[in-house]
């Protein structure tokens, strides 16, 4: 619930910011795109981060790794957008976020 709040206030913020100074309008789709990105991978890293941490250690975990979290994202987002990747986004996301979280993890200890 924290993160979908968060996201929606900041893609809201953009939203009405690119309405206010027209010159970052351009922008506004690719910074939008971006904190989707984070907060959808940030999505596929709490089922593993569930396991390992408590609550705000996943939050400082996701934040030391956001490169991470977009990355997986971007990958969710983008095949979402696509007409069959609804199919195969959520399961594929989630085991890579899997996959890299645990390395990242591992790194960590």
């Amino acid at each position: 619930m924290r993160n979908i709040i968060r996201e929606l206030i900041f893609t809201l913020l953009l939203l009405f910011a690119s309405l206010v100074f027209p010159v970052i309008t351009p922008f506004t789709a690719v910074l939008i795109f971006i904190i989707q990105s984070y907060y959808a991978g940030f999505g596929n890293m709490d089922y593993t981060l569930e396991r390992h941490f408590n609550f705000q250690e996943s939050i400082q975990f996701v934040r030391a790794n956001k490169g991470l979290a977009i990355g997986n994202g971007l990958v969710f987002v983008w095949l979402i957008l696509l007409g069959i990747g609804f199919l195969i986004a959520p399961p594929l996301s989630t085991i890579a976020a899997t996959i890299e979280t645990v390395k990242a993890i591992e790194k960590r200890s």
